[in-house]
C-alpha cells in the first residue's frame, strides 16, 4: 500500500495544476456517463414493413430515358442490348453517373418502375466483373441510393431460405 502512494506521489509531483484538474475532469465524467446512460429511454427502430418518412431531397434531373437510354454530362447514350457498367467512350465520370444509380430518383421516376428491377438485378450480375463499380466513391453513393429506393418504395427481397 505504502509503495503505491508513493508511486502516486512521484507522478503527481511532477504534474501541472491543469494536467491534474483535468485528469479528475475526464476519470470523473467518464464514471457520471456510464451511471447516467441507464436514464435514457430508447426507442425501437422501425419495422423494416413501415414506410421511412424522407424529406424530398434536391429533385435529379431526367437521365434515364427508358429502354437503356441514359444522358449524363449532357451525353446522351442507348445501350442495345444490356448495359456496359463500364462504358468508357465518354470518360469515366460518365461511367461514374451510370453507376451511381441517381437516376432511380429523378421525377419520372414512376414510369420506370418496372424496369429499375431489371436494372438492378443486371448490375448485382455483372458485379464481380466490372472495374468501377467497386471503386469507393461509386460504390458509396451506389449503396446510398439503393437505400432511398428500396425505403421510398417498400421493397423487399427476400433471400433463398424465404428470410428478409
Amino acid at each position: 500500500m505504502l509503495q503505491k502512494i508513493s508511486l502516486y506521489y512521484y507522478t503527481i509531483k511532477f504534474l501541472k495544476r491543469t494536467q491534474i484538474q483535468y485528469q479528475l475532469w475526464y476519470r470523473l465524467r467518464s464514471k457520471w456517463r456510464s451511471i447516467s446512460k441507464f436514464k435514457y429511454n430508447y426507442q425501437e427502430a422501425p419495422s423494416p414493413f413501415e414506410k421511412i418518412k424522407m424529406v424530398p431531397s434536391i429533385q435529379n434531373h431526367t437521365s434515364y430515358l427508358g429502354n437503356n437510354h441514359f444522358t449524363f454530362l449532357n451525353k446522351d447514350y442507348v445501350f442495345e442490348k444490356n448495359i456496359d457498367w463500364d462504358y468508357y467512350h465518354f470518360g469515366k465520370l460518365w461511367s461514374y453517373n451510370l453507376n451511381y444509380f441517381e437516376f432511380l430518383h429523378q421525377e419520372n421516376s414512376i414510369t420506370f418502375q418496372s424496369e429499375y428491377s431489371d436494372i438492378i438485378n443486371d448490375y448485382i450480375q455483372n458485379l464481380p466483373n466490372l472495374s468501377n463499380a467497386n471503386e469507393p466513391f461509386p460504390t458509396s453513393l451506389r449503396i446510398i441510393n439503393w437505400i432511398k429506393y428500396f425505403t421510398k418504395n417498400l421493397i423487399v427481397r427476400r433471400n433463398k431460405l424465404g428470410r428478409y
